[in-house]
């Protein structure tokens, strides 16, 4: 869509054109969040190595990766 240099009335609005483009620009440089979902009782060392292999994945695609079944393990282990 862009945004315009004019306002809706065609007045030239600068301060309101320099907000929305900073706010564009910002909007272009998020991550997206990827929650991974993958099996982890069973064969606990492989699905644990295959859930780093999908982060490692997300990381390298420029995603944010959440994989709470790898974190909780390691938070509540004693």
């Amino acid at each position: 869509m862009g945004v315009n240099l004019y306002n809706s009335e065609r007045y030239l609005d600068p301060t309101a054109y320099e907000a929305l483009t900073n706010i564009e620009r910002e909007k272009k440089q998020w991550r997206k969040v990827v929650f991974i979902c993958s099996p982890y009782a069973g064969d606990i060392e492989g699905n644990v190595m295959r859930s780093k292999r999908y982060a490692r994945f997300a990381l390298t695609e420029g995603a944010v990766p959440i994989i709470p079944h790898l974190m909780y393990p390691l938070v509540f282990t004693r």
